[in-house]
This record gives C-alpha cells, sequence and structure tokens, in this order.
C-alpha cells in the first residue's frame, strides 16, 4: 500500500481514484452511448476518438472522498437532475424553477467541483487554476469554518437549448466538455458543462444587480429559476463544437467515428 498526501486533509494516505465530476455523470453518457463509449474531442490534437475515460485521478483519502459524495454530490446532482426527494420543480418554456432547496448546499457543490479540478492531475482540469489563497479560502468554507462570501463568489444555473435542432435536448445532455475560464474586465467565470446544463461560478465579477438575474443562486433562498440559454449565444461552445465539426471534416473516411 502507497501512502500519498489527501489534497484536502493534508494526512498521509491511501488515495482513491477520485471523480472531481461524479462517476455517475460519465456512467449515464456512456450507459447511454452507443458502445458505452463517449466521443472525445481533442482540438490540440486535431482527432475525435472514442473514449470511456471518467476523467479520474488519485487526489482524496477514502474518508475526504465519503465527504464530498455526502456532504454536496448525493445531494445536488440529483437536484440538477431533479429526482432529490423533498424539492419540486416546474418546467416551463423559460426555464425550471426549483422550489425547497438546500440552495447553499448546492452553491456548495460547484465550488467543491472547482476545488478538487484545481488540484486533480487528470489532463481534462489542466486549465483550472488556482491561488493558494482562494484554495486555502475555498477549501475553509467545504469544511465549514467559514461562510462563502456571496459578494465575490457566486453561481448561476442556465438550461442548453439549440433552437436550430442541430443538437436535440437529449443529445445536449450527453455532452460533457472540459471546464473553461471567461475573463472579465474584473475576475473571472469557471464554466462546466454537463447533464445538459452549463454552471457558471463567478469570482469578483459580478454586482448585486447581476445577482438577482435569473439562473444566479442565493444561500437565502429554497428555490431558484434556471433559464434556457441558446448554445449560438455561447461562443465558446460553439467555437469547439465547430472545430470538431472541422476536425471530423479533414479526418480521413477510413478514421472517422459514424456511430
Amino acid at each position: 500500500m502507497t501512502l500519498e498526501t489527501c489534497k484536502f486533509c493534508n494526512e498521509k494516505k491511501e488515495l482513491q481514484r477520485s471523480h472531481v465530476i461524479g462517476k455517475a455523470v460519465f456512467r449515464k453518457i456512456l450507459k447511454e452511448s452507443e458502445g458505452n463509449y463517449a466521443i472525445n474531442i481533442s482540438l490540440g490534437d486535431r482527432k475525435i476518438k472514442k473514449s470511456n475515460d471518467t476523467w479520474e485521478a488519485k487526489l482524496l483519502c477514502r474518508e475526504c472522498e465519503q465527504f464530498f459524495n455526502k456532504k454536496y454530490e448525493d445531494y445536488s446532482y440529483h437536484v440538477i437532475r431533479k429526482e432529490q426527494k423533498g424539492i419540486s420543480f416546474k418546467e416551463g418554456p423559460n426555464g425550471i424553477f426549483f422550489r425547497n432547496v438546500d440552495t447553499y448546499r448546492v452553491i456548495l457543490y460547484f465550488f467543491s467541483i472547482y476545488w478538487r479540478a484545481a488540484h486533480s492531475p487528470h489532463k481534462a482540469y489542466k486549465a483550472t487554476i488556482t491561488r493558494e489563497i482562494t484554495s486555502d479560502y475555498i477549501k475553509d468554507v467545504l469544511k465549514d469554518l467559514t461562510i462563502l462570501n456571496a459578494s465575490i463568489f457566486s453561481v448561476r444555473i442556465r438550461l442548453l437549448k439549440d433552437q436550430s435542432g442541430g443538437f436535440p435536448p437529449q443529445t445536449l445532455k450527453r455532452m460533457i466538455f472540459n471546464p473553461f475560464f471567461k475573463m472579465k474586465e474584473k475576475g473571472f467565470v469557471y464554466c462546466l458543462v454537463f447533464e445538459g446544463y452549463l454552471f457558471e461560478l463567478f469570482f469578483i465579477s459580478t454586482n448585486f444587480k447581476e445577482r438577482q438575474q435569473h439562473g444566479f443562486l442565493s444561500r437565502s433562498s429554497d428555490s431558484f429559476f434556471v433559464p434556457y440559454v441558446d448554445i449560438s449565444d455561447l461562443p465558446e461552445l460553439t467555437y469547439i463544437l465547430a472545430e470538431g465539426l472541422k476536425i471530423h471534416h479533414e479526418t480521413p473516411d477510413d478514421e472517422k467515428i459514424n456511430k
């Protein structure tokens, strides 16, 4: 047994194969795909290939892994999938309204993903960087040693759609992108795409008025509205999809993935 330092408790222990974005997300994608694989678009290598990689890496000890799963993952993942017992939701033409939610727990779920991604050695998270002072602060928040400062750190959730019809809802739900950043005049936005949603974590980049808009979560409220956003209005996503299509056309016919 090899003992290594757990990134969360800083103790020398046997590390687990940790999933920053929960294994359930990848399991669903692989289960619903023909052949149990996902399509990986590598812009750097200019290749499209089959993959069953779930972005796991040795990161946490068993106790800390269970802490993240029980405190944040198990609850919040089932909220966004509209499966969590006790919550209610109403779907409409403009989005989904969630009620009876432990919203602060959901907010911290996304910051737990950010924190783990920043410390994961997996290449999918190589663009996720953090300053030591920010990492230490978020770690204290996740341990309930302090409260997250809502004027500095906030979360917005939006539901993806494609008005052009090129990507139906079920296809959008099976998409997952490497996390990416959007730089702002002040601060930045850390973006995650999975389960058909765009999750945005704002770092020193919003004001009070902006945080009152649809999609933003408030720890003082047990409800929130998730609006739709068309992928054509998200340049980062349209760029990746357009480049993927270009790579597909560049790939010789005998090397293309057709299914």
